[in-house]
C-alpha cells in the first residue's frame, strides 16, 4: 500500500514539473510571435518548438522569464538560440559522418 502511495507521489511530481514547463512554454509563446524565433533568432520553423524546450530546461533562463523583464530574456534568448544552433550543427556533422 504504501509502494502505491509513494509511487502516485513521485508521479504527481512529475506532472508538476511538466505542467510548469508547459506553463513557462505558453509564457514565452505570448510574449514572442512566432516570426520572432525565426526571423530574429533564425531557426528553422521546424526548431521552434523543440527551441523553447531546450530554454525552459535551463534555470538561470527560468529566473530570467520570471521576473517579466522582457529586454533580459530577450537577451537570455539570443545567447541561448546560439548554443542551440550549435547543438544542432554538430549533431547535424555527426549523422552526416555517420552516412
Amino acid at each position: 500500500m504504501l509502494n502505491k502511495i509513494i509511487g502516485r507521489t513521485k508521479r504527481l511530481k512529475k506532472l508538476v514539473v511538466l505542467e510548469k514547463k508547459e506553463n513557462d512554454i505558453k509564457l514565452i509563446s505570448e510574449l514572442y510571435i512566432p516570426e520572432y524565433f525565426t526571423v530574429q533568432l533564425v531557426l528553422a520553423s521546424d526548431y521552434v518548438n523543440d527551441f523553447k524546450y531546450f530554454i525552459v530546461d535551463n534555470e538561470f533562463f527560468l529566473e530570467v522569464l520570471a521576473s517579466k523583464n522582457k529586454q533580459k530574456t530577450t537577451f537570455f534568448m539570443v545567447a541561448l538560440a546560439e548554443e542551440y544552433k550549435a547543438i544542432l550543427a554538430k549533431e547535424n556533422r555527426q549523422q552526416s559522418l555517420k552516412k
